[in-house]
């Protein structure tokens, strides 16, 4: 049997096209006027932290089956551009809400879960505080 070549490989391992982000993502959209921009965080707490909480949770998930799926060079800085524009509303008086904790919550255990693959993978023990 032969061997599947190189560029037969390589065509496999290639992701999808991408889509915008800021079209694909449901918390983002563009700023107006028109140039000025992405706002990355367009998102309104109802003020029911609970219920923000489970909001913010599948933000996260949205954000992390997102760039998995498209695992470019501009996905991975965008969670950068997320917090930026988490904080620069929080500046303009937007608090902390269940959102954001969610938010926070959801991309962490991802964070953690990858972590612990990696620990695992150079031979390492999970060690606890």
């Amino acid at each position: 049997m032969p061997r599947p070549t190189a560029p037969a490989n390589a065509a496999s391992l290639r992701a999808p096209k991408a889509p915008r982000y800021h079209d694909a993502l449901s918390f983002m959209e563009r700023r107006k006027p028109q140039g000025s921009g992405i706002d990355h965080w367009v998102v309104s707490p109802t003020g029911n932290y609970s219920a923000d909480y489970e909001t913010g949770e599948s933000l996260a998930v949205e954000f992390l089956t997102f760039i998995g799926t498209y695992p470019t060079v501009c996905h991975s800085t965008l969670l950068t551009c997320v917090l930026r524009d988490m904080i620069d509303h929080a500046v303009a008086g937007q608090g902390w809400s269940g959102v954001h904790a969610g938010f926070a919550h959801g991309v962490s255990q991802y964070a953690m879960a990858t972590a612990r693959v990696i620990v695992s993978r150079m031979g390492g023990e999970a060690t606890h505080a």
